[in-house]
């Protein structure tokens, strides 16, 4: 009897082991992202129309002074996947009302640098994978040319100069 006991029993572990329950495996999925990245220029004018700059008395916009501030760009890019150069180029005109035309000069004011920026110059942005930003002060100054224009140009509060700044990738 001992024998049939133990016989059942084996065949019982037995059987249940060959005909356990069995399923197919199961998958479970990880889903991710990475946003595209996203590069944006703004300028701020900081020289209001109603509060024009003296020409002829401003030591500031003189040929030699450090340049009068007229705004500032910055330009910032996020979640780029590598190092990219972006060219800047700075487009004016001189500031005029009809009939007269008074050279100027701007000037890129950074830390403690300054670089002056003729018409068509140019800045390179070297922006970097990951997050970058960059950000400068605008400035102008008159050229020697336009000094002797003012000092016998027409009293007015309406002369104008537009500056265009253009980003194009490299």
């Amino acid at each position: 009897m001992k024998k049939i006991l133990i016989l059942i029993s084996i065949l019982l572990l037995t059987t249940t082991a060959v005909f356990g329950v069995y399923t197919d495996p199961q998958n479970l999925y990880v889903y991710g992202k990475i946003l595209a990245g996203d590069i944006t220029f703004k300028t701020e004018q900081t020289l209001a129309q109603a509060s024009p700059v003296n020409l002829k008395t401003e030591a500031l916009v003189q040929p030699t002074g450090a340049g009068y501030p007229i705004g500032t760009w910055s330009f910032n890019s996020y979640s780029q996947g590598s190092a990219k150069n972006y060219i800047l180029t700075y487009d004016y005109t001189p500031l005029t009302i009809t009939g007269t035309s008074i050279g100027i000069q701007l000037i890129e004011k950074y830390e403690e640098v300054s670089e002056n920026k003729n018409d068509e110059a140019t800045t390179t942005i070297s922006s970097t994978a990951g997050n970058f930003s960059m950000e400068r002060t605008v400035a102008f100054r008159l050229t020697a040319e336009g000094a002797t224009t003012v000092a016998d140009a027409p009293a007015s509060d309406d002369y104008i100069a537009t500056v265009t700044l253009t980003v194009a990738a490299e």
